[in-house]
Order: C-alpha cells, then sequence, then structure tokens
C-alpha cells in the first residue's frame, strides 16, 4: 500500500470501527507490515495533518498503529514535530512516545528545543508542552 491508501484506509476504519477495536488493530497492523516503513509512516502521519470535524478516533488509532508497527525511517525529526503540532489531538500519548521510541528520548528532546526556539503560535506552543509532558520533559522556562 502506499501513503495515500494507507491515510484513508485508517480514517475509514476509525470512523467505521473506532480507533479501539482490538481485530481492526490486529488487521491493519498485519496489512501495514508488509508495506515499505516510509509508506506506514507517511501514511499514519498524514491522519495527523488532515483537517478533520472528529480528529481523536482517527488519530487515536493512526498513533496505535505507529507505537505498534515502529517503522524505522530517516527524517528531519523537528520539521516533522513542528508541522503535526497544529492538528494533534493532544489525548493521543502514542505519537510522542513513538518519536521517543524511534528516534531516542534525546533526539526528541533537543528537536522540541530547536521548535521552541522558532516563532510558532500560541495552539503550537501549547502542544509542545503537552508532548513534553507525555515525555516528561522539562517544562520551557
Amino acid at each position: 500500500m502506499n501513503r495515500e491508501e494507507i491515510t484513508n484506509l485508517v480514517i475509514e476504519r476509525a470512523k467505521r470501527f473506532g480507533p479501539d477495536n482490538p481485530q481492526q488493530i490486529k488487521q491493519l497492523s498485519f496489512a501495514l507490515s508488509k508495506s515499505e516503513p516510509d509508506e506506514v509512516f507517511y501514511g499514519l502521519y498524514m491522519v495527523f495533518l488532515a483537517e478533520s470535524s472528529q480528529p481523536f478516533p482517527e488519530q487515536e488509532l493512526a498513533g496505535k498503529l505507529l507505537f505498534i508497527l515502529k517503522p524505522k525511517v530517516v527524517l528531519e525529526l523537528a520539521s516533522v514535530i513542528e508541522r503535526v503540532l497544529e492538528n494533534w489531538d493532544v489525548s493521543v500519548e502514542e505519537l510522542p512516545f513513538y518519536f521517543r521510541d524511534a528516534f531516542g528520548i534525546e533526539s526528541v528532546s533537543v528537536s522540541i528545543g530547536s521548535i521552541s526556539a522558532n516563532e510558532i503560535n500560541e495552539v503550537q506552543r501549547k502542544n509542545l508542552e503537552t508532548m513534553k509532558w507525555w515525555l516528561r520533559l522539562p517544562k520551557s522556562g
């Protein structure tokens, strides 16, 4: 599957079955494990960037799949984190946990620090602070 197919599939399944259906999580995990890691990552990541009137179930399912599959990708972490801050539902803790497990807490901490130094809006700043809270990183001074 390519990234667009993955994004559409996850959104459709979240709308149809919700984010906590064990059978769907198992089926999706199996299906996605056959795809290229880059396609899996970006397909799931795009769910966090998509405009949605009900983002939680979609993001929760995508976050669970990221956390379970832990696709290994090479990317510019600060840029990836910064892009997701505007739409990320902060109740979806699996996203920061995926970043921590896939890239290491030190890389995530450095990336968050560089984002904090940028000009970001209030929503992004609050969401960045929440990401730090989930990861037990110190608050910004």
